[in-house]
Formats: C-alpha cells, sequence, structure tokens
C-alpha cells in the first residue's frame, strides 16, 4: 500500500473511534517508560537532492527512502531499552525526468545511461559508446571525452539493526534525557556503515499549549571511516486543539521545517513532516535537497 493511501485509510479507520477526552498528553521526547510501559514507531522519510555530480550539462537526482521501526520499552523510572530496525531504498544518479517517487517501487538494478551523445561524437569517434552503448562498461566510469556516461543504481534491503538505551543522566532533571544508538550494518550493498548515535534530548514547557524541544546529538561513523557530524536541532510546538500540534524544526544551519501531528487515539499519532536544505554552498555544495516524512507513534502508559 502506497504511504498516502495508508494514511487515508487510517485516518478513516480510527477517526470513528476517536473520542474527545482528557487522556491525549502531549508526548514529550525526554520523557522515559515506566516498568510494563512501551513505545513503538515507524517513521518514513524521503530524502532527495538534485546536483550536477560532475555533469557539465545535466542535473541528477538522488533519493534515498529510509524506515525507522524503533522499539522502546521501560523497566524503571531511570531507564528503557529498545531496538531500530531500519530498511532502506535508494536511487542513485537519476535523470530529472524519473519520477520523484520512482524510490518507492523499490527495485534493485542498475543501468547506464549515455548522456550528451552527439551524432557527431558518435561519427568523429571510432572507439565511441555512442556506438558501443550496451557493451559493458567499467562501473567506476561517469565520464568519457565522447560521452557522459551516467550509471544510475537502485538499492533495497534491510540495511541496520540498532540496539539502543534511553536514560536520565540526572536523576532530578526529568525534561534531560540522552539516548545511545548503536547501527550495525545487516545488507552491506545497501548501506555497510557502522554508526553510533548519540543524542541528548531537553524538552521545556513555556505554557499548557507552547513547547520547546532541543536536540544535540553526534552521528559518528565507526567503519568503514572514522567521521563525526554533530547535529543541533529545535523544535517549536503550538497545540490549537488536544488532538491536533503544529510545529516548526531547525537544524542549525542548513535545515528548515514544518510539521504536524494527529493524535486520532490516546497514545496513537500520526506525524507529517517537510524539510527543505538551504543553498548554503560551503556545507552542501551544489545539491538542492528536501525531505518527505510520515511517522506513526503507538504508545502504552
Amino acid at each position: 500500500m502506497r504511504p498516502l493511501s495508508f494514511v487515508l485509510f487510517a485516518m478513516l479507520t480510527f477517526h470513528s473511534f476517536a473520542q474527545d477526552n482528557d487522556d491525549f498528553a502531549f508526548y514529550q521526547a525526554s520523557s522515559l517508560y515506566k516498568k510494563g510501559e512501551f513505545e513503538l514507531k515507524s517513521f518514513q522519510s524521503l530524502y532527495q537532492q538534485d546536483q550536477k555530480n560532475g555533469f557539465e550539462f545535466t542535473t541528477t537526482r538522488s533519493s534515498y527512502f529510509s524506515s525507522f521501526n524503533q522499539f522502546l520499552f521501560g523497566t524503571d523510572k531511570r531507564f528503557n531499552y529498545g531496538f531500530d530496525v531500519v530498511f532502506k531504498s535508494n536511487l542513485i544518479d537519476a535523470t530529472l525526468e524519473q519520477s520523484r517517487f520512482e524510490v518507492l517501487k523499490f527495485s534493485q538494478k542498475e543501468r547506464y545511461q549515455l548522456l550528451e551523445c552527439t551524432e557527431e561524437r558518435a561519427a568523429n569517434s571510432p572507439n565511441s559508446l555512442c556506438r558501443q552503448f550496451g557493451q559493458q562498461l567499467d562501473h567506476d566510469t561517469l565520464r568519457n571525452y565522447d560521452g557522459d556516461v551516467l550509471l544510475t543504481k537502485n538499492q533495497i534491503g534491510l540495511s541496520h539493526f540498532g540496539p539502543k538505551i534511553k536514560f536520565h543522566p540526572v536523576k532530578k532533571w526529568s525534561n534531560v534525557t540522552l539516548q545511545q544508538t548503536l547501527y550495525i550494518p545487516i545488507q552491506k550493498t545497501v548501506d555497510g556503515q557502522t554508526i553510533s548515535f548519540t543524542q541528548l534530548f531537553i524538552d521545556k514547557k513555556l505554557n499548557d499549549k507552547n513547547f520547546l524541544f532541543i536536540e544535540a546529538s553526534l552521528w559518528t561513523t565507526v567503519a568503514p571511516d572514522f567521521r563525526v557530524l554533530p547535529l543541533f536541532k529545535a523544535f517549536y510546538s503550538y497545540l490549537p486543539t488536544e488532538r491536533w500540534t503544529v510545529y516548526a524544526m531547525t537544524t542549525l544551519p542548513v535545515e528548515l521545517g514544518l510539521g504536524t501531528k494527529y493524535r486520532l487515539l490516546p497514545g496513537l499519532e500520526l506525524e507529517f513532516l517537510y524539510t527543505k536544505y538551504l543553498p548554503i554552498e560551503k556545507i552542501l555544495g551544489d545539491r538542492n535537497a528536501m525531505t518527505l516524512n510520515f511517522g506513526v507513534r503507538w504508545t502504552k502508559q
């Protein structure tokens, strides 16, 4: 079932059962679950970037779909444990003529496309790739003197398993939580990186309708190459009703986003988020990037 169809189906199915009451509490990311309580969340993220990628006349599009399926359960008031299972579908270096959502077809293949191949090149080059296209090419070849070769890849599979722990580093600071996740690669052809993800969550209730959430984190690639990416995110949330939440977010200094959450039932929530990356050349180069996100969270408290 396509993501949009699932959203519409879920809203039609559950809305008739939802009734207004005082059980629709605002979800706070720094909260921990007591023994017997748990959280299930499935978050779907589609990241896309358009860039020249070394081609003089052609812009390519790469799309990365990630499905984070997360489980967290409580043991006591201070420590929670859980795990993530990550499924990915990648479409790398496609042409702009292809659909933005082709990555959601979940196919796995490689194909070569010849770009900017003119009749003059074919006539004047005895060994022209314009004539030889279809023969085996070097997988690392992106450019050549008589035609631009584009290798488009589709990759799918379970990419990572991620055990994690979440706890209050200081017992008396109930609104401050530290979470540590280790993402271990499963199918290395999709993503072979071993990643340590350290997140510090801070929630601040401004009043009954306004909340501030801050996340400071380190995304560390442990293998095959060691790299550390610090991230700082801020979310401002407003509750127009006890069911709806609207929020604005930023990942400094490159990303801005708008999102909304809807509580169908006590403990059951839908979330939508759109983000856009700012054209900061020193950080993103010539990439024009955005994300579309959808999530479902079920909590038992």
